[in-house]
């Protein structure tokens, strides 16, 4: 047999393969519809309703621009903030933005040694009727009822009283101190 007719067996076999053997592409189909109904997303909104107050675990703080901290201090920020949370299985995680403790000058050592200082004890809670902490120091809290109300939130700023030397008369600016409830999916 020559090549020219082997080549032309190959194509043939080929061909049959590939039309299935039939030489037809026909086969049955159908297709229906099914009323999925309508979906809505919820939401989550938090206002400010009043400008909150600082304390101090070591005394009266009357002027937070004009306050002296001192190592071993802690700062508390507390403040009412308007919730409008909506959803299913809604879960939210509580905290501050970066931005929320910087260096005043970041040229000047002293105001960035304290930032540095204070910046990682920087932490968030949460008192609601609307949510409740998924467990201890979480930050994670579970929508516990649809509906608008009002959160109190408590940032605290600590001092550690190991602190350098360097963060003498050191500024951190807090005028940019942000609250976040961050929605997150409740895998309950």
């Amino acid at each position: 047999m020559n090549k020219l007719t082997k080549g032309s067996l190959a194509t043939g076999a080929g061909l049959v393969l590939l039309l299935g053997g039939t030489g037809t592409f026909m086969s049955w189909n159908d297709s229906g519809t099914a009323d999925g109904g309508q979906v809505t997303a919820g939401h989550l909104t938090v206002d400010e309703t009043a400008a909150g107050t600082w304390t101090s675990n070591l005394g009266p703080v009357t002027d937070i621009a004009t306050h002296e901290i001192v190592p071993g201090e802690t700062l508390t920020y507390t403040a009412e903030l308007g919730v409008d949370a909506v959803g299913e299985n809604l879960q939210v995680t509580a905290g501050l933005t970066g931005d929320s403790v910087v260096a005043v000058n970041t040229e000047d050592p002293a105001d960035v040694a304290l930032a540095a200082a204070v910046v990682d004890t920087a932490a968030l809670t949460v008192d609601s009727p609307l949510f409740t902490e998924t467990g201890v120091g979480t930050g994670v809290y579970d929508l516990t009822a649809d509906g608008t109300g009002t959160v109190t939130v408590a940032a605290t700023i600590a001092f550690p009283d190991t602190a350098a030397n360097d963060t003498q008369d050191g500024q951190v600016d807090l005028t940019a101190m942000t609250v976040t409830l961050n929605q997150a999916l409740n895998p309950a």
